[in-house]
Order: structure tokens, then sequence, then C-alpha cells
């Protein structure tokens, strides 16, 4: 073999190691995030940070949700069981609807609470660590927005 084709042959090999390394590389980073789970019951409080009618804004709300992932996609339920650390009745505790979606670790959750006097829609938002989530909420009740935390239960 003469110099040139010992020259071609280590450059190919080079080129060859070169391109598994990038292939490597690309498929690593390109790896798609693990989507966090929602599924089961969590204990959430809302906290009303704004709204139009001021006896809300200061309010903490103690929710029971359930929810169900199927891939993305969530549904669930929930109530409302206490207000500033008071429990509700049960025959008066308000309950939600939920429907929603999650990637990675974001999630949106849309919202219909069957209020005593009316509907009220609203939405969560919020990241998922483990078993723990926080964000934020808006409705349409008062224009009330503020922060959300949840511990799971289950």
């Amino acid at each position: 073999m003469n110099k040139t084709a010992n020259l071609f042959t280590i450059i190919g090999g080079v080129f060859t190691v070169i391109g598994v390394v990038i292939t490597i590389i690309f498929f690593t980073w390109q790896q798609p995030k693990e989507t966090k789970s929602i599924d089961g019951e969590w204990q959430m409080y809302s906290y009303v940070e704004f709204a139009r009618m001021n006896k809300y804004i200061g309010a903490k709300v103690k929710w029971k949700l359930y929810l169900i992932q199927s891939g993305s996609q969530i549904k669930g339920i929930g109530e409302k069981i206490a207000i500033n650390n008071e429990d509700i009745d049960f025959s008066s505790r308000t309950k939600i609807s939920i429907d929603g979606s999650v990637k990675d670790n974001t999630f949106l959750l849309n919202f219909t609470e069957k209020g005593k006097l009316r509907e009220t829609c609203g939405k969560f938002k919020g990241t998922i660590n483990d078993d723990k989530f926080e964000g934020t909420f808006s409705q349409t009740a008062s224009d009330a927005k503020g922060k959300i935390s949840g511990i799971k239960i289950d």
C-alpha cells in the first residue's frame, strides 16, 4: 500500500469516528424530556392575590383534586373543602370539573366551578416537581388571580 492510500484510510477512519460522536451527541441532546405524572389525589391551596371584590383578597382556599392523566391529557374533579383554615360543611362544598394537559413538567388546567349562585371558569398553570406543584390561577369570579401549590396525597 502506498502512502496516499494509507492517508485516505486514516482520514476515512477519523471522519467515521467524528460522525459517530456527533450522532451520539445529537441523539443524547434530542431525547424528549419525560412528562411528569400529575395523576392521582392532590391537596391544593389557592391564595387570592387580586380580586375585584376586596373581601376575597388574601383568602386561602383548600381544594381536594382527583386527576386522571392519559398521555399528555388530564381530566379530573375536585371540591373546595376549606376557606381560611375553616372547613366547609360537606353539603356546602362547591365542585369543580377539570380538563387540561401536561408537557414535560408544565401543566395547564381549565376548570369550571359549580357555585351556589352561578358557574365560574378559570385556569390553573404550574410546574410539577416530584409530588408537589406550584403555579398560578385566574378565574372569572371577581376576576380573582393568585398562586397555587399542591401536594400529592396518594
